[in-house]
């Protein structure tokens, strides 16, 4: 699951890249992402932030062909290991909606942790109960200065839309571990069930048992059913009868 993960963030930064970059943000970065001489962590969530994108904090102000950033933001996947983050901020465009005043930024940086670019500290790795093989962490920013040409798309004010849309790809890869996690799960309670054995017999016999692994089967097949796209789904679908 880790992996999977690992891999998803870089692939949403690339398709940002890809679908939302100028052509020389494109040739600059999509080749070496390609490569694996870079690897992309993706920048939104910011302390006491959840799912309001539009209330970011973490502020870009002009200063001539650069813009200084400051702030903090949190849960980084691959924010150590990460040479690049697609990060959100708010910038002086003076739109009616909060949501309109976001930009996104493609910023350069070392590997590793504390300062791994002027202006820009990596603290270090963040605590978690499970997904240990990502590394996860916060971000600090105090004037980092970042040129204006790294602007995703050259466009600001863009950044929300462009941000959601990636989000909107990585979430079919969060499905599909979920689909993972929950099929190996019921393949290991099924082998459990048949070699433990109470009343003389593995409890696979038993009613009781029984009702929950078919349960849990049922519930696995109807993920997968939700998670697959919809023209594999169609493909697979038996054909109607013509009566």
């Amino acid at each position: 699951m880790s992996i999977s993960g690992i891999i998803n963030t870089h692939f949403i930064v690339a398709y940002l890249i890809a679908h939302h970059g100028t052509d020389e943000q494109k040739a600059a970065f999509l080749p070496r992402m390609a490569r694996g001489e870079i690897r992309a962590a993706f920048s939104m969530s910011e302390p006491g932030l959840g799912s309001d994108v539009a209330a970011i904090r973490t502020a870009a102000t002009p200063a001539g062909d650069d813009y200084l950033i400051s702030g903090q933001k949190m849960w980084l996947t691959n924010g150590a290991s990460a040479t690049l983050v697609a990060l959100l901020a708010r910038t002086p465009e003076g739109a009616p909606k909060p949501h309109q005043n976001l930009t996104a930024f493609l910023i350069e940086k070392d590997s590793g942790f504390g300062e791994t670019r002027p202006g820009l500290i990596v603290p270090g790795k963040l605590r978690k109960m499970g997904y240990k093989g990502v590394d996860t962490t916060e971000l600090i920013l105090d004037n980092c200065r970042v040129p204006a040409a790294r602007v995703l798309g050259e466009r600001p004010g863009q950044g929300f839309y462009q941000m959601m849309d990636g989000v909107e790809v990585g979430r079919v890869n969060v499905a599909a571990r979920a689909c993972g996690v929950a099929q190996r799960a019921f393949e290991l309670a099924i082998g459990y069930a048949q070699q433990r054995e109470a009343f003389g017999k593995p409890i696979a016999r038993h009613q009781a048992i029984e009702f929950k692994l078919a349960e849990m089967g049922t519930k696995v097949v109807a993920a997968h059913q939700t998670a697959m796209p919809r023209c594999c789904s169609s493909a697979r679908a038996r054909p109607r009868s013509r009566r």
